[in-house]
């Protein structure tokens, strides 16, 4: 039996609709709470991905430089913002030094004159 051409194209024009509404039906804020009650698994962690410095990345002027201008396009943002940056950029310059230091790339020295330059403190 053939198909009339009117049933092809109106199934075929709803594959785009039915696409977007399955995308906006898992998207939709509630999505998280119903897949949690369902039998659906949990979807797939983000991969964690490590800082590999090399030894250009843990050039103290590089570090410096960075850390002096990572702040700047959040200016205009609210105090209690900027400070929240500010211990989340200090934490990860920290763990940049750290880094750059096991692995050979910057000295104990170095790296305690860089993070005297940036005002920060380190664990190690």
């Amino acid at each position: 039996m053939k198909i009339p051409a009117m049933t092809v194209g109106r199934i075929a024009g709803a594959s785009p609709v039915l696409a977007i509404a399955l995308a906006t039906g898992l998207s939709w804020p509630g999505a998280d709470v119903a897949r949690a009650n369902s039998k659906m698994p949990p979807l797939p962690a983000s991969p964690v991905q490590t800082f590999q410095p090399d030894l250009a990345t843990c050039q103290p002027e590089h570090l410096l430089r960075g850390y002096r201008q990572q702040l700047a396009a959040y200016a205009d943002q609210p105090p209690a913002v900027v400070d929240r940056l500010k211990l989340l950029q200090r934490d990860m310059a920290v763990a940049s030094i750290n880094r750059c230091i096991s692995k050979g790339l910057l000295s104990k020295q170095q790296a305690s004159q860089l993070a005297a330059s940036m005002g920060i403190g380190r664990d190690r």
